[in-house]
């Protein structure tokens, strides 16, 4: 899938820094039982999100685990405000700072701006981001499955066992377990002997970086056949009493493609899956901040 930054017109170009408004905060962290006040929080921030920035919120959603009935959480409503361009800020963040919040993060692709209490965190993404059908995703499946929201809560309470410099250290521990929940709710890993850990799936090559590296493994394997024929014969036929040459060099040319290929390969799935480790740290970051 191209990226949607590849297709869309923005106003201006995005910020390429992190901006931690505040700095790092160690705050307490614990979790408490669901409470049914939650949705009626979000809802008079939605109302309020709304009146700020009109049609510019092109969705409003709760997320997070206060999101979720049956879930305990940290006592912090999470919101989702999807826009038709982050950049433009005019058009949403200073309607929401005029509103009352105050701003968190300012970082590519996402904004973040949060009750002055630091009790409602207001996420700004665009409309076709996929971390917002991932937030998504991951809600509708733990309100669905009750094995998630086991797996999900007793997962936090451990982590809440340990001392965190800042939230979003504490963030970055729940990505593995984020991200086998979303596996689960996608419903396309795989699962081991046991049947119990879903895997997840190795990030293939597309059809057009296949034909880049095939094309590249073609030329490339010419070349370094030519040379590693040329240089096995250069020594050979010094000797007189050796015989040199023969069909059999030839089969450095399709040796040389394969190992290229193989290497090429393996170079593009060690970079995706860095790519993916990245996506699903920022994805399960940007909620605690």
């Amino acid at each position: 899938m191209n990226d949607p930054d590849e297709r869309r017109v923005r106003r201006r170009d995005d910020v390429t820094d992190v901006e931690l408004v505040g700095g790092t905060e160690k705050r307490e962290l614990f979790l408490v039982e669901h409470d049914p006040a939650w949705a009626t929080g979000y809802a008079g921030h939605a109302a309020r999100i709304r009146k700020a920035v009109g049609k510019v919120a092109v969705d409003i959603q709760h997320i997070g685990s206060t999101a979720v009935p049956g879930l305990a959480a940290k006592p912090i409503i999470d919101i989702l405000v999807t826009v038709p361009d982050i950049t433009a800020e005019e058009d949403y963040l200073a309607p929401l700072i005029a509103a009352g919040y105050v701003i968190r993060v300012r970082e590519p692709g996402h904004r973040l701006v949060r009750t002055v209490e630091r009790d409602v965190h207001i996420h700004i993404l665009e409309v076709d981001d996929p971390a917002a059908r991932d937030y998504l995703l991951l809600r509708d499946h733990l309100r669905a499955d009750t094995a998630g929201r086991e797996l999900y809560e007793s997962t936090k309470r451990d982590l809440l066992t340990r001392d965190w410099s800042d939230m979003n250290a504490y963030a970055d521990a729940k990505t593995d377990v984020i991200e086998e929940i979303k596996a689960r709710a996608r419903g396309f890993d795989v699962t081991d002997g046991l049947g119990k850990h879903p895997r997840r799936k190795i990030a293939a090559p597309s059809g057009g970086a296949m034909f880049a590296i095939g094309v590249i493994s073609v030329f490339g394997g010419w070349f370094l056949g030519g040379k590693v024929i040329d240089a096995v014969l250069r020594r050979e036929c010094a000797s007189p009493d050796i015989p040199c040459g023969g069909p059999g060099y030839l089969l450095a040319f399709p040796a040389a493609m394969v190992v290229l290929f193989v290497a090429l390969t393996t170079i593009w799935v060690v970079f995706a899956e860095a790519g993916q480790r990245h996506r699903r740290t920022r994805y399960s970051a940007i909620v605690d901040r």
